[in-house]
This record gives structure tokens, C-alpha cells and sequence, in this order.
């Protein structure tokens, strides 16, 4: 794996974490 390659999946990987947070973070403020 390059530092490149591991640059992207880094990336990839704090995108998901700040979706999954903004998601969980917004389904009690939807009553859903």
C-alpha cells in the first residue's frame, strides 16, 4: 500500500465516521 493509497482510505474513513454521526446525531431530533 502507498502513502497515497492510505491518504485516501484515511480520508474515506473520517468521512464516514462524520456521516454516521451526523445520522445517528439526527434521529432523535426527527422522532423517527
Amino acid at each position: 500500500m502507498t502513502t497515497e493509497d492510505h491518504d485516501i482510505l484515511v480520508r474515506l474513513n473520517a468521512k464516514i465516521d462524520t456521516a454516521l454521526q451526523i445520522l445517528e446525531e439526527g434521529k432523535p431530533k426527527q422522532g423517527s
